[in-house]
């Protein structure tokens, strides 16, 4: 009657672990979703990068994009042109 009750008891125990457990299948799904979610922030990084990437690439001092040179003395340094007026 021992021996039955510790079988049972170690089954049980094991398959509480299994599905509680720090390596449980709880555990698997909701790490399968935080990969899910990290993968799309992943994704949203890497494009944001691409974009500044290629900014730095349009401000560079060989081939400056001068469109884009000057908007940006306009909108960070509040520069103008002589005959321009400037209102904040």
């Amino acid at each position: 009657m021992v021996f039955v009750a510790v079988s049972v008891s170690i089954v049980l125990y094991t398959v509480l672990t299994a599905l509680n457990g720090d390596y449980g299948l709880l555990r698997l799904y909701q790490i399968k979703s935080l990969e899910g979610q990290y993968t799309a922030q992943l994704q949203d990084l890497q494009k944001s990068n691409a974009a500044i990437s290629n900014k730095i690439q349009r401000l560079s001092w060989q081939q400056p994009d001068i469109e884009l040179l000057d908007s940006q003395a306009r909108s960070v340094l509040g520069l103008g042109r002589a005959n321009e007026i400037i209102i904040h």
